[in-house]
């Protein structure tokens, strides 16, 4: 990869440094990594979970606790900067494009070419 490679730790290392040690909110961490990147690069349809929206959706644990190493990580250098860099949080699930719609008075559904995105009914009540 050009440059340093960091995407896949980005999420965990802003969430320990950031979040986790009270220097910044949760929200402004979404903010931060989906919401404003959404917004600059164009992206009408991206940065938040709303009716209407294209979502891609992250599960974050953020009560684990893990180290980072370079044979964990899926990008193709075969280093990082944070090896060895103990974290809290991490991500455990990730999917793409899920379209955002209403399907009752009171719930959001994520769906996707393959159906609702399971547990998100109760996860993404309004």
């Amino acid at each position: 990869s050009n440059g340093a490679p960091g995407i896949e730790t980005l999420l965990a290392t802003v969430y320990d440094g950031g979040v986790a040690r009270g220097r910044i909110t949760i929200e402004r961490m979404v903010d931060l990594l989906a919401t404003t990147p959404a917004r600059l690069f164009g992206f009408d349809r991206k940065g938040a979970i709303e009716v209407g929206r294209d979502a891609d959706i992250v599960l974050f644990d953020p009560t684990a606790r893990r180290t980072i190493r370079a044979e964990d990580l899926h990008h193709t250098s075969d280093y990082t900067l944070y090896e060895g860099l103990e974290v809290e949080g991490a991500v455990r699930s990730a999917t793409r494009s899920f379209a955002m719609a209403r399907s009752s008075a009171s719930a959001v559904t994520a769906r996707s070419s393959r159906g609702a995105l399971p547990g998100c009914e109760r996860a993404l009540q309004t």
